[in-house]
């Protein structure tokens, strides 16, 4: 038996089943839902970078640019060479955001965030940007991140190219769409999703769109017959931000799985990136990231750990060597 159970509408298919997965996810019933959307606080387009990020316009106290969204990093950051230029003052108590600044990055005072028509006051952290390819592609000011996702239920439609955000309570689910109740981590802006690899053991794995493959795996959570079979690998280079302002590369290896599971959906042929990779010094067992998020439309609600899911017209889509 499945560890959740269907609903589709009102009729129960099967009771909920709580059950402990991966050791710490909890996983109740997902819901087929119908229902027009409504309520949109904000709908703004975006593109896929070349570095493989949703990027989205925003401005920051009336500066127009463009931001790459982040559920990943738990606050919205600037461009470190941004903020020198419009004379941020460094921000002195960092109050709830103590977490980033022992992670080694500073802190400026508030700036007003502008997505359409949404304004939010945020105390961003600074990184420097400068590196990203997305730099290279327009004006990158920052990064959405995830106290944005605390604050709104969001909602990404790749066949759209359509980023909405909602007021809590306020989201209708588009007809056909699953939802599924998972682990959250509200302070920081992430959800936890349940995968197998191989038809392996289930991880869960952090729902991240700033990370641009398709899937991390801890070396503690890859497959054990991955080494026993004499698996072929290919080196490669991760960059992360867990410490300071800037990226650093980590070495990794990478190797196609021939299955991964996400809840009911099975996708072929997958690259998988094996290396232990975190935020703030935090490891996850698995991360999941933009080349397997696209093949989805999806809306997440943080607050209450609910995810929405419907397959979006690139869901069969060859996933591309990363």
């Amino acid at each position: 038996m499945k560890p959740w159970s269907a609903i589709r509408g009102s009729a129960i298919l099967g009771s909920a089943i709580r059950g402990l997965v991966a050791g710490a996810m909890l996983l109740l019933a997902p819901v087929l839902a119908a229902g027009p959307v409504q309520a949109q606080v904000a709908d703004v387009p975006f593109h896929i970078s070349d570095g493989g990020h949703v990027v989205i316009p925003v401005t920051v106290n009336g500066e127009a640019g463009e931001a790459i969204l982040d559920n990943g990093v738990p606050f919205t950051t600037l461009d470190a060479g941004f903020s020198d230029r419009i004379g941020l003052k460094p921000l002195l108590t960092v109050g709830g955001a103590a977490m980033w600044a022992l992670s080694g990055r500073r802190m400026v005072e508030e700036i007003t965030l502008g997505v359409g028509p949404l304004r939010e006051k945020v105390e961003p952290a600074l990184m420097d940007l400068s590196v990203a390819e997305e730099a290279d592609e327009g004006d990158l000011l920052g990064i959405v991140g995830g106290e944005i996702f605390r604050r709104y239920t969001v909602e990404v439609d790749f066949d759209a190219r359509r980023v909405r955000f909602y007021d809590h309570g306020a989201f209708k689910p588009p007809a056909g769409a699953m939802m599924y109740e998972v682990k959250n981590a509200y302070r920081t802006g992430k959800l936890f999703l349940p995968i197998q690899v191989e038809g392996g053991k289930t991880v869960s794995a952090m729902l991240d769109f700033g990370m641009p493959g398709a899937l991390v795996l801890a070396k503690r959570a890859a497959p054990d017959h991955w080494e026993a079979e004499g698996r072929a690998w290919k080196a490669g280079e991760l960059g992360t931000a867990t410490r300071g302002e800037t990226f650093q590369p980590q070495a990794t290896r990478l190797t196609p799985a021939n299955e991964v599971t996400l809840f009911d959906h099975a996708m072929k042929d997958v690259p998988v990136v094996i290396g232990d990779v975190g935020v703030a010094g935090v490891n996850f067992p698995a991360i999941l990231g933009t080349q397997i998020l696209r093949r989805f439309n999806l809306a997440m609600d943080i607050t209450t750990g609910r995810i929405w899911l419907t397959p979006s017209r690139g869901y069969d889509k060859p996933f591309s060597p990363w």
